[in-house]
């Protein structure tokens, strides 16, 4: 009869809305947890920037002792000038990696924006589709 259809497709569509509600709530639960580990990996970048500033400061300190050292004469202005190198080097390649961090960081920060509206706009879909089929938990 078109009344048990009416109820089987109903059933059917019940069905249905509860899987796709399902597959919505496991994507957003992925997207959650990739965010998270977004998240620590910029922690751990913020780390290592914390940790090239402190190296920074180590290199300019070893510039200095290497300016005095150089004022010294014979094998002492040798050693010098090897230590204003090797600071020099030290600084060119923490300024790169500084800025490596830096890149990082804001890219990894522009994904974990990008993943948050796809969330909010995931959200934002589940509960216009809890409000059409009028039933609380599934989505069309």
């Amino acid at each position: 009869s078109a009344r048990e259809a009416r109820k089987n497709a109903t059933r059917e569509a019940e069905v249905r809305f509860a899987h796709e509600t399902r597959g919505l709530q496991k994507r957003c639960n992925e997207q959650e947890e990739h965010i998270e580990r977004l998240l620590q990996g910029t922690a751990r970048m913020e780390d290592k920037t914390e940790q090239i500033q402190r190296l920074t400061v180590d290199s300019e300190a070893m510039v200095a002792t290497a300016m005095r050292c150089k004022q010294a004469q014979g094998d002492a202005d040798r050693r010098a000038a090897a230590a204003v190198d090797e600071a020099d080097q030290l600084r060119s390649k923490l300024r790169a990696e500084r800025e490596t961090s830096r890149q990082v960081s804001d890219r990894w920060a522009e994904e974990v924006e990008a993943m948050r509206v796809d969330n909010r706009a995931l959200r934002v879909k589940a509960q216009a589709d809890e409000a059409v089929a009028g039933v609380p938990g599934v989505w069309v």
